[in-house]
């Protein structure tokens, strides 16, 4: 129960900051070998680019879970209290089912690439993991959307104010 706990408070941010290090290290070893070697690295360009795009479909669980997801609430705010929380239910949905979506075509691709069995030009790397990155940040969102909806409908049910 302990590491489930752990996972659901600290995976996303874990993973960033492993793919945040990487960044850094490669980035600056390629600057080193560019500048003071004379060499450059013929790979460091591909694991930065492929670091990057998992931090970006990482960060869809991380932004709902600490709620610092893009939103234009200036019509939702006008609402009554109570229509503004059925309005938030409704919306996180609303997103559940978009991101679902999402994650069926994600699945449909990484399939594809799978069976295609193409590798990366630099790392020889299957193509596979890096397709992954939106089904598994996808599956994150979620995960995370339905439960910020789960403690948004008991705090409606207890009359109290869920964290937006």
């Amino acid at each position: 129960m302990a590491v489930i706990k752990w996972l659901d408070k600290y995976f996303e941010e874990s993973l960033l900051v492993i793919l945040l290090f990487v960044i850094t290290i490669v980035t600056g070893l390629q600057v080193f070998m560019r500048y003071a070697m004379n060499s450059s690295l013929t790979w460091s360009e591909e694991l930065n680019r492929y670091a990057q795009v998992w931090s970006g479909f990482l960060c869809v669980g991380y932004c709902i879970k600490r709620s610092s997801d893009i939103k234009i609430d200036m019509f939702t705010n006008m609402l009554p209290k109570t229509l503004q929380k059925i309005l938030r239910i409704i919306i996180s949905g609303i997103s559940i089912i978009l991101f679902a979506i999402f994650t069926r075509a994600a699945w449909g691709i990484v399939s594809k690439i799978l069976i295609s069995g193409q590798t990366s030009a630099a790392l020889k790397m299957p193509m596979q993991y890096l397709y992954a990155a939106p089904l598994v940040g996808f599956s994150l969102g979620i995960i995370r959307l339905a439960q910020n909806t789960v403690k948004q409908i008991g705090a409606t049910k207890d009359g109290k104010e869920a964290s937006k």
